[in-house]
């Protein structure tokens, strides 16, 4: 289902994610709501805009190595829109994709995380992108 989007209640806000991986997706549907957020899951930029016309988010996730668009051109997007310039953005990547994982962090992603630690450690990253904790 590329176009299909869940909502999930929470209370610490709204996190929209955008990802396309089934399994990824449900582990952060998961993760999120453990953590009380609210997960909006969109599956590419269109129905990230959707998302973000219905309801301005708590943050974004962002799968860096979607193939069906650019992420890093999205980000640029995200940071030039004075609507979602300031709203924090955490992109995920398979732990060998450097060179993705930089031009992300050039292009103003917020911070950055393999998707093992998407998977396992949602709750933490998210404390540390809305928190300001370091990374460990």
């Amino acid at each position: 289902m590329a176009g299909h989007d869940d909502t999930h209640a929470g209370e610490r806000g709204t996190v929209v994610a955008v990802v396309t991986d089934l399994l990824l997706r449900q582990k952060m549907v998961e993760g999120l709501a453990a953590a009380g957020y609210a997960a909006r899951i969109a599956s590419g930029p269109t129905r990230l805009r959707d998302a973000l016309d219905a309801e301005p988010p708590t943050a974004i996730l962002l799968d860096l190595e979607a193939r069906s668009f650019d992420a890093v051109a999205l980000i640029r997007d995200l940071r030039a829109d004075p609507a979602t310039h300031a709203v924090p953005i955490l992109g995920f990547f398979g732990h060998t994709n450097l060179a993705v994982r930089d031009d992300a962090l050039a292009a103003g992603c917020t911070r950055v995380a393999t998707r093992g630690e998407m998977a396992m450690r949602l709750d933490r990253l998210m404390d540390r992108l809305l928190g300001g904790t370091p990374a460990a």
